[in-house]
């Protein structure tokens, strides 16, 4: 009852029009993002551990694995947009199967940390990925996040990302992407109280002024 009551909130906020405003109201934000590779305990290491690339060895097979970032600006309007983070690519010798976590085989393989840098905030997610045994890898924990956007006088003063969950395969190039909307502070608030922004994102908020 309550994950339908909080699920029902944030698409209020995210596509209902607002009562005061129902203008279109749009944004520039300039968004950089970045991301690193850590190994897991339990899990097979790999080469470049703390870099956006990776090579995981599989017996006698190989795969490597490289996040870009982005650094951009985009218009973000109030009502909501899919917009680009950034991009996987991986590339793996024929046969190449991902590795299994030693402890479980359901388990996750490795960790990403993802670093999103906006206008007054910034902070990074960690996610993992997993399980290996296949040519695919899935991606487990939250993946939405939210920035303050320049705005005065700002009658949408947050912007939440709902990022698409990526599946990682063999030998391909996988784009991350995300649903992007402006939603006014008290809905910024509220959604945070539900847990809805994920409680793993670290926010540093800094003053206009540099403060």
């Amino acid at each position: 009852m309550k994950a339908s009551v909080a699920a029902a909130v944030l698409v209020a906020f995210l596509i209902a029009p607002r009562a005061a405003d129902a203008d279109s109201f749009s944004v520039p934000v300039t968004l950089s993002t970045s991301g690193v590779f850590f190994c897991l305990s339990f899990a097979p290491c790999f080469t470049g551990e703390g870099t956006n690339q990776i090579t995981i060895s599989s017996g006698a097979e190989s795969a490597s694995i490289t996040f870009t970032g982005i650094n951009q600006t985009f218009a973000v309007t109030n009502t909501v947009s899919q917009v680009t983070l950034g991009q996987f690519a991986i590339t793996a010798t024929p046969g190449f199967t991902f590795p299994v976590n030693f402890a479980n085989p359901d388990l996750a393989i490795f960790q990403f940390q993802f670093t999103a840098s906006g206008l007054y905030d910034s902070g990074d997610l960690r996610w993992t990925f997993g399980p290996g045994g296949t040519t695919t890898l899935q991606q487990f924990g939250s993946w939405d996040f939210s920035v303050t956007p320049d705005v005065d006088p700002a009658p949408y003063t947050g912007l939440v990302f709902a990022a698409h969950q990526p599946l990682l395969e063999a030998n391909n190039t996988v784009s991350l992407t995300a649903d992007a909307s402006l939603v006014p502070e008290p809905g910024t608030l509220l959604l945070i109280g539900t847990g809805l922004f994920g409680g793993t994102f670290a926010r540093r908020r800094f003053g206009r002024h540099g403060r």
